[in-house]
């Protein structure tokens, strides 16, 4: 980045490739295809209002995009993820705290959550994987309702469960 002048504020960058140099020699180069918008300069996103400006910076091109999280997350409103985007949510060992009002993560189009935990208190689903989406939760515990429409799959040791009776949660539409 040339002839530009940087404040304090949080800089978001997108590029295919990431080169820096030292004294004019190229000491690092990185193809960032895919996308991995949190891992670029090792800022994993630690508040809600990163969470969503990652998940609205994502391409619509069906690019895969990595979005890491590098502490536990309160969710107040809905998170969409759109049709044209391919997102893999890296949990990391941490909680996204779902408190919407009506659902909590709306997946339309292509979603891996990896390793972590969805905990839901909200008035309708915790997770909705709607019609023609495609979602992967693997080794992640879900705890509240998972309303599937689409393609889902539950890999690595994964549990769906609601608090009451420790049942599974899964809730799938009519074909």
């Amino acid at each position: 980045v040339r002839n530009c002048t940087f404040t304090n504020d949080r800089i978001w960058l997108k590029a295919d490739k990431y080169v820096s140099y030292v004294n004019g020699n190229e000491t690092r180069k990185e193809n960032l295809c895919p996308c991995k918008w949190s891992e670029i300069f090792g800022t994993p996103i630690t508040t809600f209002g990163a969470l969503t400006t990652a998940l609205d910076a994502a391409p619509t091109d069906g690019t895969a995009t990595a979005i890491v999280l590098g502490d536990n997350i309160n969710v107040p409103s809905e998170l969409e993820i759109s049709s044209e985007k391919n997102i893999t949510l890296h949990l990391n060992g941490h909680t996204l705290a779902i408190n919407a009002t009506s659902d909590g993560l709306v997946n339309r189009g292509i979603l891996t959550i990896v390793n972590g935990t969805i905990e839901g208190n909200t008035n309708s689903y915790v997770i909705m994987n709607e019609e023609d989406a495609t979602m992967t939760i693997d080794a992640c515990s879900v705890g509240g309702p998972v309303y599937n429409l689409g393609n889902m799959t539950v890999v690595n040791d994964s549990e769906l469960t609601t608090d009451a009776a420790e049942r599974a949660a899964l809730i799938c539409g009519d074909d």
